[in-house]
């Protein structure tokens, strides 16, 4: 049996604090909470990650560890999704680890993290080339739990209304505006308020052609994150 002192507990809790480190740009309005990561020293720059929202004062875990374990099978559709969160969050991590170590790292990969006003729900997204990836989390009784999009209804719901688009002006392009400071690289999600989500549709319309035949693109699904999985509720700019 291991038995340690006191002060051997507090050097372990110390370290395990010290190890996070906090996603820039990723705190709650209310300053209460953030996205922090750790990168196994064993590891190598492309693996090894945890990313948990942490409270800010105590760093104490507000969620589980955001990264899926490793499959070994991509054969359905729970399987696919774990391994395109793994991507995203795992490029995160790696992006900034490289950053601290002044690393030059994929400069093409990008990530946002925006709240909604009240602090109780955050979409985390990013890319680079051709992936793209959104993920929507929101704290009950101040646990963070995945909030699923509906993925697989945006082009079918585009098909059922392109013919008749009402398109309700919310701001929503000026609001992805303000959430990024570069000029040349803009999310594609933006809180229009507590539980209402805008996402740009193009990047699930991208191959559409009576997308492609709109005389703009500015438009995105408007969604309700109330529930889960989140429901598509119309269409906005």
């Amino acid at each position: 049996m291991r038995i340690f002192s006191s002060f051997g507990i507090a050097s372990v809790i110390a370290f395990n604090v010290q190890a996070q480190t906090v996603v820039p740009d990723s705190m709650s309005p209310d300053g209460k909470t953030a996205l922090y990561y750790r990168h196994l020293p064993s590891k190598p720059m492309n693996e090894g990650y945890e990313l948990y929202f942490r409270d800010n004062q105590s760093v104490s875990p507000l969620s589980e560890n955001l990264i899926p374990a490793v499959r070994t099978d991509c054969t359905t559709d729970s399987a696919m999704d774990d391994m395109e969160s793994g991507i995203l969050l795992g490029g995160i991590g790696s992006h900034l680890e490289a950053s601290r170590n002044h690393i030059l790292w994929d400069p093409a990969f990008s990530y946002f993290v925006a709240w909604s006003p009240n602090s109780q729900w955050v979409s985390i997204e990013g890319g680079a080339h051709k992936f793209w990836r959104a993920m929507i989390y929101h704290s009950v009784d101040d646990r963070f739990a995945r909030v699923m999009l509906p993925d697989s209804k945006f082009g079918a719901y585009f098909n059922a209304h392109k013919n008749e688009l009402h398109v309700q002006d919310l701001g929503a392009s000026t609001a992805i505006r303000k959430i990024s400071p570069r000029n040349y690289d803009y999310p594609n999600v933006c809180w229009l308020g507590n539980g209402i989500l805008a996402i740009n549709a193009y990047p699930y319309l991208l191959r559409n052609p009576d997308y492609l035949k709109l005389e703009t693109h500015n438009l995105f699904f408007l969604l309700n994150v109330g529930t889960n999985p989140a429901t598509i509720t119309g269409f906005c700019k």
